[in-house]
């Protein structure tokens, strides 16, 4: 499980929600990691669910 210290493309992938936001930052829901893959990409390639709909949900209440 990662701690609070972990990057939050980790937390993306292998975090709980919880944690999740409490790291994550809006002005950088686009950013992307050293591969050039965001953080909708990590959670979605672990079918972690609950933070692949924060993303989705967070970047459809931006338009």
């Amino acid at each position: 499980m990662p701690t609070d210290k972990a990057r939050v493309f980790t937390l993306a992938r292998f975090g709980d929600i919880e944690l999740f936001k409490k790291k994550f930052i809006l002005e950088e829901i686009n950013k992307k990691d050293e591969n050039g893959l965001g953080l909708l990409n990590h959670s979605i390639a672990v079918e972690n669910i609950n933070i692949s709909l924060f993303l989705k949900i967070t970047a459809l209440m931006l338009i």
